[in-house]
């Protein structure tokens, strides 16, 4: 279930895929800043 949206749209590389993972992340600034989660 892969679906695009603005997240992906600034950091499709690395929010592809880790968005479905851990959906609790937060934006600062135009950047992704993921919680509770190790690269």
């Amino acid at each position: 279930m892969e679906k695009e949206t603005d997240f992906g749209d600034r950091k499709g590389e690395i929010v592809k895929g880790r968005i479905l993972l851990k959906p609790m992340l937060t934006v600062k600034q135009g950047e992704l800043v993921y919680r509770d989660m190790e690269f």
